[in-house]
């Protein structure tokens, strides 16, 4: 059977014939092939992602020209949400091809929503292409673009040109009044501006999910209810402010197409040694723990400084 593929594939100079392209991958599905066998199926075999994969494996021992092979399981992965195996290294190999800008786009955009919804993960070499295509002027999705600025969060140092990458993204994200929980992850200098104040409350839902959070202070008896905003795609997302020693409880609701639920309490509390810095907020916190340690002369310090710092603007 191998001999009679070999030879019909010659003889028909590699057109697609669908009988001959049964017998070709049957042979080779019993371990029976050689170059013109797997050539003639790289070019037209379509079938489980499962059986693409294992002949792409088989191509790739050749050291043969793969991208058509590696379009059409990369293709079909996205459309059937499906991950191959050997995934990374088959989306190199075709980036390394010279492949289509739209397929490499799809597949950067697939993995990137794995990565940033799911929480599955992703190799730095995949972050590299998704940050290559963003500085040639691809038009990045903006989820492969929240997946990034998510990996940046995750490093313990940035180097200066991630710093500059991290800043622009977050700069256009805030314009745009998308925020996440994640932000506080990021150097503090690039979240100075209101952010490290802040606690986030972060939900996933369905995206056409209504989230509502109930919510009260430990100085509070009744509890106030306020709409979550849905950031992107069922995270919905709110921000509190909250001095040291200050403890919240919430619970959510939500109604959605399956019906309507509701979360457990859950506290809060804005615990640790407060910054240091010179906003209203960690004056008015740094005076608050010192009072509470019984420090009187810092607090009386910090007072000071609020105090200078009212006049001052003032004036200004």
């Amino acid at each position: 059977l191998f001999r009679l593929a070999h030879a019909m594939i010659l003889e028909k100079e590699f057109t697609e014939d669908e009988e001959l392209l049964y017998l070709a991958s049957y042979v080779v599905k019993q371990g029976i092939y050689d170059e013109i066998v797997l050539c003639y199926l790289r070019d037209y075999f379509t079938g489980s992602i499962e059986d693409m994969c294992s002949l792409w494996d088989k191509i790739r021992g050749f050291q043969m020209e793969s991208d058509k092979l590696e379009e059409r399981i990369l293709t079909w992965s996205v459309f059937v949400r499906s991950h191959p195996k050997w995934e990374q290294e088959m989306l190199e190999s075709y980036i390394r091809q010279s492949g289509k800008e739209h397929v490499i786009l799809a597949y950067l955009t697939y993995l990137a929503i794995g990565y940033f919804m799911d929480g599955k993960p992703l190799s730095d070499q995949m972050f590299d292409y998704l940050d290559r295509a963003w500085k040639q002027g691809w038009e990045l999705d903006e989820i492969c673009r929240f997946a990034m600025l998510k990996h940046l969060s995750t490093k313990p140092q940035l180097s200066e040109e991630e710093e500059k990458e991290a800043h622009t993204l977050l700069l256009a994200f805030t314009k745009q009044g998308l925020r996440f929980a994640f932000y506080k992850d990021l150097p503090e200098h690039l979240t100075a501006n209101g952010m490290l104040d802040r606690m986030f409350i972060e939900e996933r839902q369905r995206a056409e999910a209504k989230v509502t959070i109930h919510y009260r202070t430990n100085a509070e008896e009744t509890w106030k209810s306020e709409p979550m905003r849905n950031m992107y795609q069922g995270i919905f997302v709110k921000e509190f402010l909250l001095f040291y020693g200050e403890k919240m409880e919430y619970y959510l609701t939500f109604t959605n197409r399956q019906g309507e639920g509701k979360t457990e309490v859950k506290t809060v509390s804005m615990t640790g040694e407060p910054k240091a810095g010179k906003t209203r907020y960690q004056l008015l916190n740094q005076m608050i723990a010192a009072r509470t340690l019984g420090n009187t002369a810092k607090a009386e310090e910090v007072f000071r400084k609020y105090l200078q710092q009212e006049a001052l603007v003032r004036n200004c």
